[in-house]
């Protein structure tokens, strides 16, 4: 009898120890059960709180009496009151999302996390139901569906990002906030970013170089992946195809894509395992391009270990392989495309290390049947080492962001002079984020970059942000900005021998420069709408351009300037609790010095969004329509290798996608949209392929 009673007094005890005057806990997603990370949890009208780690826990201990209501929120969902009776362990506690334009937070404004209605600087996020609900493959279908930014497709393979009237080179875009590799023509392709493992994309808009340095002229794009975090399996496939009213062959593409994703807790260490294969077939009616087929496949491996509290590594490999072959009546190319990113982040209380290495190689094969045969060969690498420290310190009313980037490129190609040419850059930004009052608060940053090509550049930026009330704010900024010249554009030395003509780079080119502001004005009632407007007017000057140096030679030098001039409207509403709507209209006034409107200029567009949120957690549905007026295109010309301006108008055209998915128990998820119902096609310009229907169905299990 004495021994059960010990057993029992030690059961007791054992108990009392393991919740004394505790609660352990787990907060997750209502609809996919997915761990929600740094949800706030408080003790009701008590100084007691927290918040959920990587694995949506919680643990709140010390608490004097019972019962107790815990209040329970978390940007995007609704916040809820729970009442705990006793001393619990692992109380698990869903969380619904809630219908509300959201309030998220933003990293690429100010290099550090803050909620976007408190940055002054003008910035757009598309999250990962935006990305979702869109049936969008990779970046540049996404971003083409996007009020006030324009992704034009040509026959080169290069899609032409347009952001405040500007076009790719005047754009930064950053993967994780690291510049991407291999601008080849001084663009990023952004076919080459499937979304399946992409999380959200922040977009800040007018001059951003004071933090990011050469082409951030017209703003930034920072594609974010997703982050580690608790245990997951989830796989998908689709199935795309082009119909064609006129062809004989109904089914003008069939396209296919599969990829899964792994994450895993392995002790402290959290891994992913990320992969996405692509395989694209077009048949494209017209004489230029007539097939194209495509392999694309990606890679990502990433590794997170916390040290401590305050202590962390992370370990990033990222691998992308490309094969494109085309044939046409003309001729018969093959590209062939390799990139592979290597990055190590130490993070710190208030510092962060970043290192990274990237090499990027394109080799392209081209064959012509003219009266003799032709076969040439173009490669081109580029090897990339880059060391960043970061430095965040927040006082009490202000946030401190600087640091030191150094960056070592080696570009090779068989265009460029002597094959080979080396480029080193130093740089030093530092920005300043403070709150003056409850109404006035404001951003000051500054830049300094010297490469080893030609002189300092300083870039500099000053914003600030007016709370009239709760709902009304207005926007100032203004920024210098600038964009270095290519390698490219001063060392090609190309001799074009089937053409007759050669290209000649000039070594002694300036950074073109810029001088921009942006004036906004917004009315947030975040529960029904928010309606925003946004003025920019950007002046450039030392603007690169080819020119003809003699007859059958061409070259690049500096003596454009211009202007960029626009308007945007945009508004958000909530019609009902699950049935949301967007609006935006687009007005461009882009001229050159002698008041000519610039090729690609599309005076005047709309875009609106209808979205229905998930009934019961079973269906939703999108739809989003584009109408684009009249402009002047311009092309990449494949054979020069220079982008053109075209020799005819396009008229008015409408862009129109609709996707519903159906969910089954929260695990599988099926989608079927129609891409481009209008059947619109253009066989100079694009877009190529005309009404697509599609088939995707995905799978995760936590």
């Amino acid at each position: 009898m004495k021994k059960i009673l010990l057993i029992l007094y030690t059961l007791i005890f054992a108990h009392s120890s393991i919740l004394p005057n505790s609660i352990t806990g787990y907060v997750r997603d209502a609809t996919s059960r997915e761990p929600l990370i740094g949800v706030n949890i408080y003790v009701a009208n008590g100084p007691i709180g927290t918040i959920t780690n990587n694995d949506g826990r919680f643990e709140l201990n010390d608490i004097t009496s019972f019962p107790i209501n815990l209040e329970i929120s978390h940007v995007g969902y609704k916040t809820i009151n729970v009442q705990i009776i006793e001393p619990t362990l692992n109380t698990m506690i869903f969380l619904s999302k809630e219908p509300i334009l959201f309030d998220e937070l933003i990293v690429t404004a100010s290099r550090f996390e803050q909620y976007q209605s408190n940055t002054p600087i003008i910035s757009e996020i598309i999250n990962s139901n935006d990305i979702d609900n869109s049936g969008s493959t990779d970046i540049a279908q996404l971003l083409k569906l996007k009020s006030g930014i324009f992704v034009e497709e040509s026959m080169g393979g290069q899609s032409v990002l347009k952001i405040l009237g500007m076009d790719s080179k005047y754009i930064q875009v950053l993967l994780d906030g690291n510049p991407i590799n291999g601008r080849f023509n001084n663009r990023v392709s952004l076919d080459q970013i499937h979304l399946n493992n992409v999380d959200r994309i922040e977009i800040v808009k007018g001059p951003s170089s004071s933090l990011y340095g050469s082409e951030a002229m017209a703003g930034v794009v920072n594609i974010i992946t997703k982050k580690h975090a608790a245990k997951s399996i989830s796989v998908f496939g689709r199935h795309d195809s082009n119909f064609n009213e006129d062809s004989n062959n109904k089914l003008q593409s069939s396209d296919g894509y599969f990829g899964f994703d792994i994450r895993q807790n392995f002790k402290k260490s959290n891994y992913k395992i990320n992969v996405n294969r692509s395989s694209l077939n077009k048949d494209m009616l017209n004489s230029q391009n007539s097939m194209n087929r495509t392999g694309k496949i990606s890679y990502n491996f990433g590794w997170k270990y916390p040290i401590s509290s305050i202590h962390s590594i992370e370990f990033d490999l990222t691998s992308y392989s490309q094969n494109d072959d085309r044939k046409s009546k003309l001729n018969q190319t093959g590209t062939h495309i390799e990139r592979n990113d290597i990055s190590l982040v130490y993070k710190s209380l208030n510092f962060e290390h970043h290192f990274r290495m990237s090499k990027y190689d394109r080799k392209y094969l081209q064959k012509r049947p003219w009266n003799n045969f032709i076969d040439s060969r173009d490669i081109t690498k580029e090897d990339l080492v880059e060391y960043e420290l970061e430095f965040n310190r927040k006082f009490s009313s202000s946030t401190l962001s600087s640091g030191i980037e150094i960056v070592y490129a080696n570009y090779t190609s068989n265009r460029i002079k002597l094959g080979e040419q080396l480029i080193n850059n130093i740089s030093f930004f530092s920005q300043l984020d403070a709150k003056h009052s409850s109404k006035i608060s404001s951003s000051s940053g500054i830049r300094f970059d010297r490469y080893s090509e030609y002189e300092t550049v300083i870039s500099p930026r000053i914003a600030s942000m007016y709370k009239f009330n709760n709902y009304l704010k207005l926007r100032l900024s203004w920024g210098l900005g600038f964009r270095a010249p290519s390698f490219i554009e001063r060392y090609i030395d190309w001799d074009h021998d089937q053409y007759g003509y050669t290209v000649m780079g000039n070594p002694d080119l300036k950074p073109e420069t810029s001088n921009g502001s942006t004036v906004s004005l917004q009315y947030d009632h975040s529960k029904n709408f928010t309606l925003s407007g946004i003025y920019y007017l950007t002046s450039f000057k030392n603007l690169i351009d080819s020119y003809s140096v003699s007859s059958g030679v061409l070259s690049y030098t500096n003596f454009s300037r211009a202007n960029y001039e626009g308007f945007e409207i945009n508004g958000k509403f909530n019609l009902s609790k699950n049935f949301l709507t967007s609006i935006g209209l687009n007005w461009l006034n882009n001229r050159d010095i002698d008041k000519n409107l610039l090729p690609n200029t599309i005076p005047f567009s709309v875009n609106s969004t209808i979205q229905l949120l998930p009934l019961k957690n079973l269906f939703s549905f999108f739809s989003n329509i584009k109408i684009i007026t009249p402009y002047t295109p311009q092309i990449y010309d494949l054979e020069k290798g220079i982008f053109t301006k075209g020799g005819e108008k396009i008229d008015t055209y409408a862009l129109i996608n609709f996707v519903g998915s159906l969910s089954f128990k929260n695990q599988i998820k099926f989608s079927a949209g129609i891409d481009n119902l209008a059947d619109y096609t253009n066989e100079k310009y694009g877009p190529f392929l005309g009404r697509k229907i599609y088939f995707k169905i995905s799978s995760k299990i936590n």
